[in-house]
């Protein structure tokens, strides 16, 4: 009897001290995998039909939720997370077709990001084809005479000067019954914002004399005279303006006619609106 109490006071007692590391270990392998399942089998209907119901419980569909003094209760952080809307393609092809005034605050909730661009870009349009119109009617007789062409591309608006009636052949002098013109241009851009370019353009035709020595000079003489003109007018700083010869590198027709040479031969006042 003494012999088998000594034999059970010396065996160890419970169990080795690395069993509880390694099952631990077990445990969050276990949850781990478990997680994952869970996450592979998800149905996205249900998990649409919670969102929306934690939507209309924080307030996010059909209005916001107030409390009962009429505050509006925020959700915070999980308005922006939770989906708002499931875009179908017949509502996106009807979204593609609408106008910016067609477009309602539900619409812009599932508008994409090309549809958004498309937009901006068309309304940047329009507001400077309401710019542009004011310059054609105080214009309309140059334009009609085919002094002055004018172009809208986005936020620039371009004003065209035909050789034709602003300077003689050869010379970068702006002929006295013109200036008359450039002083309503002046006005004109004295009511907009943005910064004005005037580019002096030539044809292929070299020119060679003792004050124009190249192309390049006449161009660049042809701006500074226009922009001599418009900085007359107290309503445009100098800051708004910049002059630049552009030569023949810019042509708007092939140099293959006395008439598409006669049209590379201009000077542009462009209008870049901020």
């Amino acid at each position: 009897m003494d012999e088998w109490a000594d034999d059970s006071d010396s065996a160890p007692r419970g169990v080795p001290a690395w069993i509880v590391t390694f099952g631990d270990l077990m445990s969050l392998l276990l949850c781990f995998f478990v997680l994952l399942w869970s996450f592979a089998e998800m149905d996205s209907q249900k998990f649409r039909a919670i969102a929306s119901s934690l939507q209309a419980s924080l307030g996010t569909a059909g209005g916001p939720a107030t409390e009962e003094g009429g505050a509006p209760v925020s959700s915070g952080l999980v308005e922006e997370a939770l989906p708002l809307e499931i875009i179908d393609p017949m509502q996106y092809e009807a979204q593609q077709e609408s106008t910016p005034d067609d477009l309602t605050p539900t619409d812009l909730d599932t508008i994409d990001l090309d549809t958004a661009e498309q937009l901006l870009n068309e309304k940047i349009q329009q507001e400077s084809e309401i710019v542009a119109q004011h310059l054609v009617d105080a214009l309309q007789r140059e334009i009609v005479q085919g002094k002055i062409e004018l172009e809208v591309n986005g936020k620039r608006i371009t004003l065209r000067i035909r050789e034709s009636g602003s300077f003689a052949s050869g010379q970068a002098t702006i002929r006295e019954d013109f200036l008359p013109v450039l002083a309503n241009i002046a006005e004109q851009l004295a009511k907009t914002e943005g910064q004005i370019t005037v580019a002096g353009h030539t044809d292929d035709v070299i020119i060679e004399t003792e004050r124009f020595p190249s192309n390049w000079s006449l161009s660049a003489a042809r701006a500074v005279s226009v922009a001599d003109e418009l900085l007359k007018s107290p309503g445009i700083p100098d800051q708004r303006m910049k002059i630049a010869g552009y030569s023949d590198t810019q042509p708007v027709a092939p140099n293959d006619s006395d008439e598409n040479r006669a049209r590379n031969r201009r000077v542009e006042i462009i209008l870049e609106r901020p």
